[in-house]
């Protein structure tokens, strides 16, 4: 219940100025992009993706927040990709909402209520990334289908590792991630599609709910 009550509450939204290259030493307050951005350093306050089709290169820099709004926000956008990232202290660390067709690939989340929230989003891809330290790793809702969560790990979370609430959609592919050190389950799948085909080659280690069915996951040791 804990968890419904969170997710409800990622309506908010942030807003900033037009700056689409980050110079400075650190820029400080929310910042909206409508093109494609290279961070050269910490950015202070969230990112609204306000375009379709662009990249937000964090270039191994930070994203920091201070546990209000969202991190990386992008609404209703089709084609946007967000890499490199490092973001931190959030209610969620990237908040997605509609549209279709985004990537999130080689970007660490932490110290945020979710580390990736997907609502009623399709066909996006989250790979080769990390959930650390968070309330809960990665969390699928609201009619979120046919999305991608490949070669990611969730540690260290409060609950959750990865979940699929009742209300996400079909088809929602999980391979090859690893669930270890949370404090709930590694994977829950509560959305009444049947989990067979859809999760395969994920490890589950150490986490403090260990009795995850063996189609979502394979017990490591």
């Amino acid at each position: 219940m804990i968890l419904f009550s969170i997710v409800g509450s990622f309506l908010n939204r942030v807003s900033g100025g037009p700056d689409q290259v980050v110079e400075s030493t650190v820029v400080t307050g929310p910042m909206t992009v409508t093109d494609h951005v290279v961070l050269e350093n910490d950015q202070q306050g969230g990112i609204v993706v306000a375009a379709d089709d662009i990249v937000i290169d964090c270039n191994g820099f930070s994203v920091i927040g201070s546990g209000e709004s969202n991190g990386i926000t992008v609404t209703n956008r089709t084609g946007v990709q967000i890499v490199n990232c490092n973001v931190k202290g959030f209610q969620a660390g990237i908040h997605m909402t509609g549209g279709s067709g985004n990537v999130v690939n080689a970007t660490t989340v932490s110290g945020s209520v979710v580390g990736i929230l997907l609502a009623d989003t399709r066909g996006s891809t989250v790979s080769g990334s990390s959930l650390v330290g968070n309330g809960t790793g990665l969390v699928l809702t609201a009619g979120s289908a046919d999305n991608s969560i490949t070669n990611n790990l969730a540690s260290q979370n409060a609950s959750q590792g990865f979940i699929s609430l009742g209300d996400a959609g079909a088809n929602n592919q999980f391979s090859s991630n690893t669930a270890e050190g949370n404090g709930g389950y590694g994977f829950v799948d509560a959305s009444g599609f049947s989990p067979l085909g859809r999760y395969q080659d994920n490890l589950c280690d150490s986490n403090a709910a260990t009795s995850n069915p063996n189609q979502l996951c394979s017990l490591a040791g």
